[in-house]
């Protein structure tokens, strides 16, 4: 016979509910063209991009994730939240500063405690597998709130070539809730790796303590993000990005009882079309099985859960599937989270 803590470190964790909240100002391709000076027609056909959401300038990152949690978190249900977990931008109201306190307070979940995580856009599956853990080896944790935002889309110069690649960021924010017992997708494993030989690739260059604000820092737009070696990033980054995507997927996958043949949607970040194609192949997957977010943008680490709300909306859900949410972050990070749909 199990004992009582064996017994708490085999619960089942799920998903019960999850949201989205998208601004209402939106940029099309025509208007990124605008923009950036790129044809509409790479905009659309190389960064798989016809348009995203842009929050109002009185929206910020705390905001945008109240939204989101509002949508599944009542004041019944905030009453019991154990834990709210901020996975979302960095990039926040204030700096040194933490959302996931306002969003506690702001909810009314007294007795939850909060923090945050961050890994850049890859931090769902950490988070994801944050929750799981904690919940599966903790029997007086039974309630958690993930939830994240990004305003990232105010960090970009829209004229720097450097950091063209970055134009598909987008604004928005998603939460979910996870529990023990039951729910719309149970999650399963993950897996990750990170190569940190890419962690000065990608930045806002000011701001921080080796650079801090100044006149000078703004007038020179030191306070966007920019990419300190665009070549050396393409030379070393493509050869391996759709590579370590396909890893941690299988990895994730081969933890969880499965394999890619099990995939039956795959639910990835936004990046140009042709990683995403490579990715696809590389799992021997249709396009058809997995979501493209082609209106949406970038939306940091919440690409994941915009997916998932997504194809639920499409009802294209169905009980037993077998869904994979990956995502990367420069850095540089992948990370891969399998769930198994549980609705019919």
């Amino acid at each position: 016979m199990k004992s009582r803590r064996e017994m708490f470190m085999v619960r089942k964790v799920y998903i019960s509910d999850f949201a989205v909240y998208l601004p209402e100002k939106y940029l099309s391709s025509m208007d990124i063209s605008r923009l950036t000076g790129i044809p509409e027609k790479v905009i659309k056909e190389k960064f798989g991009l016809n348009g995203k959401h842009i929050a109002s300038s009185d929206e910020h990152t705390s905001d945008m994730a109240l939204k989101a949690a509002r949508k599944i978190v009542d004041p019944s249900i905030a009453k019991r939240l154990d834990l709210v977990i901020y996975f979302g931008s960095q990039h926040k109201d204030y700096y040194m500063w933490l959302a996931a306190t306002r969003i506690q307070h702001e909810l009314g979940a007294s007795k939850a405690a909060a923090f945050e995580l961050y890994a850049t856009s890859c931090t769902l599956p950490f988070a994801l597998k944050v929750a799981h853990d904690i919940i599966s080896s903790d029997e007086q944790i039974n309630t958690i709130l993930l939830v994240g935002a990004s305003v990232e889309s105010r960090l970009l110069n829209y004229r720097n070539e450097r950091s063209r690649f970055m134009i598909n960021f987008a604004d928005g924010a998603a939460a979910a809730l996870v529990q023990a017992g039951s729910g719309c997708c149970r999650i399963m494993q993950s897996a990750f790796i990170t190569d940190g030989s890419f962690n000065d690739y990608v930045k806002v260059p000011a701001g921080g303590s080796v650079n801090p604000p100044s006149e000078e820092t703004v007038r020179n737009g030191l306070h966007r993000f920019d990419v300190t070696d665009p070549v050396g990033l393409k030379k070393n980054l493509d050869p391996i990005t759709s590579d370590n995507f396909n890893r941690v997927i299988r990895e994730s996958l081969r933890k969880s009882g499965y394999d890619v043949n099990d995939i039956s949607l795959l639910l990835p970040l936004h990046v140009k079309y042709s990683l995403h194609r490579q990715i696809l192949s590389k799992l021997s997957l249709e396009e058809e099985r997995s979501i493209y977010l082609r209106d949406t943008g970038h939306v940091a680490a919440m690409d994941g859960l915009i997916s998932l709300a997504l194809a639920r909306e499409k009802e294209i859900l169905h009980k037993g599937d077998v869904l994979v949410i990956t995502s990367a972050g420069t850095g540089f990070t992948w990370g891969a989270t399998t769930l198994v749909w549980s609705n019919g």
